[in-house]
Formats: structure tokens, sequence, C-alpha cells
């Protein structure tokens, strides 16, 4: 893996009803500025509050459900 200061990540084109899912694994070393883009302008839900702190480890689930992106994420406790 290699370090980064900016992630930009590019949500696939979706068509019609069709479920997709982005999982996303991330140790943050620095605190790394995150966007999400949907190729095909769909809308993008975050939970309140969305941030991605230094030093933190985090798996990020992006899912299509039909209509819209939503961002889910998980950070795991670093000792």
């Amino acid at each position: 893996t290699e370090a980064v200061n900016t992630l930009a990540v590019t949500l696939p084109a979706v068509s019609g009803n069709e479920v997709q899912t982005v999982m996303i694994g991330l140790t943050a070393g620095q605190t790394p500025a995150v966007t999400f883009t949907a190729a095909d302008g769909k809308a993008i839900r975050y939970p309140e509050g969305f941030a991605i702190e230094a030093g933190g480890e985090y798996e990020i689930n992006i899912m299509f459900n039909g209509l819209n992106w939503s961002v889910a994420y998980v950070k795991f406790a670093t000792v």
C-alpha cells in the first residue's frame, strides 16, 4: 500500500435498480481528504458527522440501493 494525502474514489455507473457495493479498507497515517464521486451523477448520502481522522483504521462500505449511494463506515480502535 502507498500513503496518500488525498483519496478520490469514483463509484461505478449503475443501470436500473441493480445493487452495487464498494468496500475500502483505509489506515490513516495523516488525515486524508476522502471524496466520492458517482460516475453517473447519482446522489451520495453520508452519515451525520462523516469524517476520517488521522491515525485511524477504517472500513468504508458504499452501497447503491437502487436510488442513491449510501456511505457507511466503521472506525477500528487503534492501540
